[in-house]
């Protein structure tokens, strides 16, 4: 997908850039669902999954051609790895917007590459391994989330400080930390991959004794998770 830097601040912020834990999806949008933008589905476009096939939805205004909406998915995408300073030039980028460069309007199927959690940062990157992060810049559109670009190109994202954009449904996470997060995501990979539970119950007994909403609504998907299985 070819973008371009414009040089306006997003009308998107912080508070609109929303990580469903449970959902395995960010949700970047002035909409609080797909409902209400399918409403307004004629003003914008882009990729968006018509058919399930797992395509990303980025899209942007018919008008102004900037960003506007983007729904991502991270299904069996999602790995934790320690930090390396080959990524240091992903923390610095522009601060403004995207806006779509193909003259006809007409948008292939678009899908972002897998993401990885640097616990230690508290950061989430989607990048393909077979590009170097120092060989790309990132647009922020937020002072916190920006897409990855290189020669126009877009090619991924960065959310820095993810704990702060975790929601448990309507509940917006305000406790719960990247180490314990890093915990749930390698727990549920060890299911997905091993069809190993054994991190759901470490986890699920290691916050046992925690009483905030927060932890109530993580333990409450573990043990549904471990009554499942």
């Amino acid at each position: 997908m070819k973008v371009d830097f414009y040089n306006e601040i997003s009308i998107i912020n912080n508070d609109d850039v929303k990580w469903f834990l449970f959902d395995d999806m960010l949700w970047i949008s002035k909409y609080k669902d797909f409902l209400k933008l399918e409403e307004n589905w004629e003003e914008y476009v882009g990729s968006y999954d018509y058919h399930g096939f797992g395509d990303d939805t980025v899209l942007f205004k018919k008008n102004s051609r900037r960003f506007t909406n983007a729904c991502i998915s991270y299904v069996g995408k999602i790995s934790v790895r320690n930090y390396s300073s080959e990524y240091d030039n992903l923390l610095f980028g522009k601060l403004g917007d995207i806006e779509y460069t193909c003259n006809n309007e007409k948008f292939s199927p678009f899908e972002f590459s897998d993401v990885i959690y640097f616990n230690e940062k508290d950061m989430l990157v989607s990048l393909s391994q077979k590009i170097k992060a120092r060989d790309c810049e990132v647009i922020y559109i937020t002072n916190e989330f920006g897409f990855i670009v290189k020669k126009d190109e877009l090619l991924g994202y960065v959310l820095k400080n993810s704990t702060n954009h975790i929601y448990f449904d309507d509940e917006k996470n305000k406790v719960i930390n990247s180490d314990i997060i890093a915990k749930y995501i390698l727990a549920v990979n060890k299911i997905n991959h091993e069809d190993d539970i054994t991190g759901i119950n470490d986890l699920f007994k290691y916050l046992e004794n925690k009483k905030e909403n927060e932890y109530l609504l993580l333990k409450n998907k573990l043990y549904e998770i471990i009554e499942w299985y």
